[in-house]
């Protein structure tokens, strides 16, 4: 349990760290205000969608194994009978 709470730590501060150092790079990057606007709104419809898709997958995930243990459960119940 603890190992896997230091995975998901990491995994999140390295993608945070990741956001925000694009973040910084385009923020200084010598472009028009308008074009930086752009810019960052375009990355942030693309992070948006990588991270609905990847929430759906997992979504996806919890069900197929909720599923299955709620079978499993409900034949050990059945043959118990």
């Amino acid at each position: 349990m603890f190992i896997r709470q230091n995975r998901r730590n990491g995994k999140l501060g390295l993608i945070v760290s990741f956001a925000i150092g694009v973040g910084v790079g385009v923020l200084i990057a010598p472009r028009t205000g308008d074009d930086t606007r752009k810019i960052l709104s375009e990355m942030g419809k693309q992070y948006i969608q990588k991270s609905s898709d990847w929430l759906n997958e997992k979504i996806d995930q919890f069900s197929e194994i909720a599923t299955k243990y709620a079978d499993d459960v409900k034949e050990y119940l059945e043959e118990k009978e």
